[in-house]
């Protein structure tokens, strides 16, 4: 039987997670202590999604089998009118260093490219199209640049990119008395602008690049169709150029904090190895229960951001990841690599809770998870995760911010 004081402890916990908003939605939380003792728990066992909290899988995963020093690099060779590219995956690459090596080498439409990337997986096709178009869903290349997307910007002189121009097939501009709109289709590869330029240059939206391996050789050789073809030998000798990648202690701070899409999906790649995401998703989920012994039937991995409303998991795996970490090597990297209040998707939220963690959101499901300390001077693990409300999003994270404040009295 309960104590009565574990019982009252279980009553304040839950009781924002009895909030009226809620009626006929999926509520699922754990409160544990950093010993992995439950001390409180809902739902701890139901299936849901969990949108960015997914990136917590996927960053542990990436830390634990490249090591936190792990970088990935961009090798390229330059010889007469032949350039060959071997790329293991770097998200952050920029425009300018590809523009600054075709002016460092004179790289021009003449030459020929042959280029092994670890991956080129697109998109999942899970996300939904409503999704795709979007800077924060980007296609998925070895060798990419400016993490796949890139600015529209609209003035009086017309159209603009920033900070590069994707390779499109068509795009139009169409004036009119009407606001802006416009009509992008990233598969296809075309964009079209309808409606009045404004009288000062402006970001008139963020998308996502049809094609960032093909935009990248394009910037290279300054041609919209280089020739390409598959590098089947990797050359003897040492490459003429390296770009380096951050490391993976890097990538995941930038990942968790801000919660990025691209860099999540490449951390993915990056740890598992794969060429594909069906390859990435079986190597994640075999890790995930041979190395912190999760019950895997209660997890389905469909990406590595969790924009995917395919993902499943359960809030009792989201605990048992983050009490995993604390032991560790990488777990100051990993504590460092999380949000709190202030920063990242925290920074107006929880204010004066002592609290560090990682935020989820989609239509309909909001999630927070991570570590809060508590008044008694106890550090606490805590999951909680909505699905299927029918309350607007403020209020959901409302009732998270609420709960996590519980935990901490």
């Amino acid at each position: 039987m309960l104590s009565l004081l574990a019982l009252g402890m279980f009553q304040t916990y839950g009781d924002p997670l009895n909030d009226p908003k809620l009626k006929g939605a999926m509520v699922c939380a754990v409160v544990m202590s950093l010993d992995g003792k439950v001390i409180f728990e809902r739902n701890a066992d139901q299936r849901v999604m969990p949108a960015s909290n997914e990136k917590l899988f996927t960053c542990a995963f990436a830390l634990n089998e490249r090591g936190p020093n792990y970088h990935s690099q961009t090798k390229f060779w330059f010889d007469k009118n032949m350039v060959k590219i071997v790329a293991d995956g770097d998200p952050t690459i920029l425009s300018t260093q590809i523009s600054d090596l075709r002016l460092k080498y004179r790289i021009g439409p003449g030459h020929h490219i042959q280029i092994r990337q670890a991956y080129r997986c697109d998109r999942p096709d899970s996300w939904q199209s409503g999704d795709v178009q979007n800077r924060y869903a980007p296609a998925i290349h070895a060798l990419s640049v400016d993490k796949g997307g890139f600015e529209l910007r609209a003035g009086p002189k017309g159209l603009s990119f920033f900070p590069h121009t994707p390779v499109l097939s068509r795009m139009t501009m169409n004036q009119t008395s009407k606001p802006l709109s416009l009509k992008f289709d990233v598969m296809a590869g075309t964009l079209d602008v309808t409606g009045k330029l404004p009288t000062s240059e402006t970001k008139f939206d963020t998308l996502s690049d049809p094609d960032p391996s093909q935009t990248a050789l394009s910037i290279l050789t300054g041609t919209k169709n280089p020739l390409v073809e598959e590098l089947e030998t990797i050359p003897d000798a040492g490459p003429t150029e390296v770009i380096e990648g951050p490391t993976i202690s890097t990538l995941i701070k930038d990942c968790l904090q801000p919660s990025d899409n691209c860099l999540a999906e490449h951390l993915l790649m990056i740890g598992s190895k794969e060429s594909s995401y069906a390859g990435a998703r079986k190597q994640i989920t075999e890790w995930l229960r041979r190395t912190i012994g999760l019950d895997t039937t209660m997890f389905r991995c469909e990406d590595g951001s969790g924009l995917s409303r395919k993902n499943q998991t359960t809030a009792r795996n989201i605990s048992k990841l983050l009490q995993w970490t604390l032991n560790q090597p990488t777990a100051q990297i990993w504590q460092d690599s999380l949000a709190k209040a202030g920063v990242g998707t925290l920074s107006k939220r929880l204010n004066g809770i002592d609290f560090i963690g990682k935020t989820g959101t989609l239509d309909m499901v909001s999630s927070l998870s991570g570590f809060v300390k508590c008044k008694d001077g106890e550090t606490r693990i805590v999951s909680v995760v909505l699905n299927h409300y029918g309350c607007t999003e403020s209020e959901a994270r409302d009732v998270l911010d609420r709960f996590v404040e519980n935990v901490s009295k």
